[in-house]
């Protein structure tokens, strides 16, 4: 026996690993309720600040290839709000857990805030170096983060003096107008307008780049959608929804010509509370199970629906309904130029009453679902990608665990179709946990009452008012789109609205400074390099088969490395290969 480092003990282990047991697959999360369901606050602020601090290396990064004068990268900074997002630890709750929970939530509310800080840092500096048009309005920056084209809704939060403009109208950096929607307005007695909310559909917006919008004050120009709204339907170019009593009993997509639920017992996105006796974790041997004691629904009550707002760009409707310990609001909004739905749901004025649990219910419309999940780096097929059993003292069977921790999104497919949600929740399940149901039920564990595993520890009742938020697509088997707009949900566009312009301005209206094209590649990170002027470019291959990646960058780079993820052992690489579920750091050499 020789004793070693780490370092000095890998490579002899890489040559000998036929040699070496090894396990694979996905090792399901049994303390699941402990992340999010019974810590709801504290684990949005955490997902929160994990978009922001990424997107926020990112501009940072182009801040500083821009200006290294004046846009220092700021990593002290960064180290700082990393830490506190990866200071809590699996020490929730026990005694004087509520000492405890409050210092862990404090510290990924510290994160949320600073990558907040830290990102607006960043975007303003580059709005100031767009060459903007004074003569076509007040522009509108549009910055997407992520590492692909895409298209979603933008809103932009206006205010204004008295006498502006009693109007308001966007258009693109050619001229051509937009379709728009004015929300939440309220104007001064003269009727002009104070305050509003602009909503429209930004287009393309490149990778890791920005697109440029005007903001007119005359009247908008008059819009013709195929679109049609009543209290009990509506109709796109995408989907039809049927409502009635109780909620939404129907999407049928009209290019699968397909219905995509079965609302016998649920309607689509239902709220339902059932009991739900356990740990917060703790599970000991399996994840408890909720019961039907009290249980209790919103579509039993049959309560109304109605049309909350209608407009040229978006139809909401609301559903609102006390139902046991809470009230229960769903409103469902429908962009009419985007095949989604989205769903807002609260539960408002809880009452905290210990061991109840709130879910979600998505009846899908398939006899024999494959549900997968998206994870760090990757998705797992549930029934094909986990390991045999946790090990420890957990003695289930890792392919029946259920719920599961998810990160963006969960979907259902079958031979038809895929159905695609996204996730502002922690955990997710597909089975239906008021009966023996072959069929998958896709639910968001909302929020769940329970107590700390210690004997002496807290409840974790969260009494108060609770915001959820997610979308649903569908497309055809094996497309990635559904997944990605769930991503996108989830990292949403960041707007700068009425920028100041430096004196310096010379970036053009709309532009992309990185790209990595590849068969299903996404970019996880971007940042300054440790020990160097160089860029770090994480990326991973979602897909089980190889691809060949061509990153560029609109900043001129020397030569690329492929590195490990600690920055170490640095090769040059003329053509880089993303092998099947691989993940890869590069460093690009900048001039």
């Amino acid at each position: 026996m020789e004793l070693m480092t780490v370092d000095e003990f890998m490579p002899l282990a890489s040559q000998s690993i036929d040699l070496v047991d090894t396990i694979v697959g996905e090792r399901p999360n049994v303390w699941v309720y402990i992340h999010g369901p019974t810590h709801h606050t504290a684990l949005t602020a955490s997902r929160e600040a994990s978009k922001l601090l990424t997107a926020a290396e990112k501009f940072s990064t182009v801040s500083y290839l821009l200006d290294k004068s004046k846009m220092p990268y700021p990593a002290d900074a960064f180290d700082q709000a990393w830490q506190d997002k990866v200071y809590p630890d699996h020490g929730w709750g026990g005694h004087d857990g509520d000492i405890t929970d409050g210092l862990f939530e404090s510290k990924f509310v510290s994160a949320r805030v600073q990558g907040e800080r830290l990102l607006d840092r960043a975007l303003n500096f580059l709005s100031s170096r767009v060459k903007t048009k004074e003569d076509k309005g007040t522009p509108v920056i549009v910055f997407n983060s992520l590492s692909w084209e895409r298209t979603d809704p933008v809103t932009v939060a206006i205010d204004l003096p008295r006498g502006v403009t009693k109007s308001i109208s966007v258009k693109d950096a050619d001229g051509s107008e937009l379709t728009s929607q004015v929300s939440a307005l309220t104007t001064y007695s003269d009727g002009s307008i104070n305050k509003a909310k602009l909503v429209f559909i930004a287009e393309k917006v490149p990778s890791v780049g920005y697109k440029t919008f005007y903001l007119h004050y005359s009247a908008p120009g008059t819009h013709t959608l195929n679109t049609e709204a009543k209290q009990s339907s509506y109709e796109n170019a995408y989907y039809q929804l049927t409502f009635d009593a109780g909620g939404l009993s129907q999407v049928y997509d009209k290019e699968l010509k397909k219905d995509l639920f079965m609302t016998k017992d649920f309607k689509t996105g239902e709220i339902f509370t059932l009991e739900s006796v356990g740990n917060g974790a703790g599970e000991f041997g399996d994840i408890q199970q909720p019961f039907m004691n009290n249980f209790d629904q919103v579509s039993v009550h049959a309560p109304g629906v109605e049309i909350i707002e209608n407009g040229s760009v978006f139809t909401t409707y609301r559903v609102k309904q006390q139902i046991l310990h809470a009230i229960a609001q769903q409103d469902i909004t429908i962009y009419h130029q985007l095949k989604r739905v989205q769903f807002d749901h609260k539960l408002l004025n809880w009452d905290g009453t210990l061991y109840r649990e709130f879910r979600t219910a998505y009846p899908v419309n398939m006899e024999n679902a494959t549900i997968t999940y998206d994870v760090p780096f990757g998705a797992v097929q549930v029934g094909r990608d986990e390991i045999h059993t946790a090990g420890e003292r957990y003695t289930a069977l890792c392919k029946d665990v259920h719920p599961r921790a998810i990160m963006d999104w969960i979907s259902a497919s079958d031979q038809d179709m895929t159905i695609t949600l996204s996730s502002s929740v922690a955990a997710a399940d597909w089975i239906d946990p008021t009966q023996e149901n072959s069929k998958a039920v896709i639910q968001h564990l909302l929020l769940a009452s329970r107590k700390s595993c210690h004997w002496e520890g807290n409840l974790y009742s969260q009494e108060g008012s609770h915001s959820y938020s997610h979308i649903l697509t569908s497309t055809p088997p094996g497309d990635p789109s559904g997944s990605l707009m769930a991503e996108q949900y989830n990292e949403p566009l960041f707007v700068v609205y009425n920028q100041e312009r430096a004196a310096k301005a010379g970036l053009s209206q709309e532009e992309s400074f990185f790209t990595a094209k590849g068969n299903d590649v996404i970019v996880s990170a971007i940042k300054k390099a440790g020990d160097s002027d160089g860029v770090v470019f994480r990326l991973y291959n979602r897909e089980g088969k190889s691809t060949d990646v061509d990153v560029s960058s609109w900043f001129d780079y020397k030569r690329i490395y492929q590195t490990n993820i600690i920055e170490e052992d640095p090769k040059e690489v003329k053509q880089l290969s993303l092998g099947k579920y691989a993940i890869e750091t590069l460093l690009l050499d900048m001039k």
